[in-house]
């Protein structure tokens, strides 16, 4: 049993299939399951080369089916959840605030909650 915890390259749901399916990433952490389908490559290869947004997530959508139902290289059993704890009295954290105000996670991209650029501390605010 293993755990992979990965953010993608690049903002397409598409960069998943080579990480952690592509021949060329066996052996990786990201790649723990050795998968090695005649064809395989190809099929991501081609689903990564559409350009039309639609017909892309199409294609992907085949190969999660592909992936999941025919060839089941794993058990895809559990999503981690991480719990944070910070002084809100006077560290301002977007992705929190946006929990606090709408009662559920923040969907941010490619799962950055930690865009420090956007916090803001307030030393003023800080007991001693």
């Amino acid at each position: 049993m293993c755990t992979v915890t990965n953010v993608p390259y690049y903002l397409d749901a598409g960069e998943f299939y080579n990480s952690f399916y592509a021949p060329a990433s066996q052996g990786t952490s990201n790649n723990v399951t050795w998968l090695n389908e005649d064809g395989f490559q190809e099929r991501i290869d081609k689903a990564l080369s559409i350009v039309d947004q639609t017909e892309r997530y199409a294609a992907y959508a085949d190969l999660e089916s592909y992936i999941l139902n025919d060839l089941c290289p794993a058990i895809y059993w559990v999503d981690l959840f991480e719990s944070v704890a910070y002084h809100s009295d006077y560290v301002y954290w977007p992705a929190a605030e946006y929990y606090k105000e709408h009662g559920v996670p923040a969907n941010t991209a490619l799962g950055y909650h930690y865009i420090f650029r956007e916090f803001e501390i307030h030393n003023d605010k800080m007991g001693n």
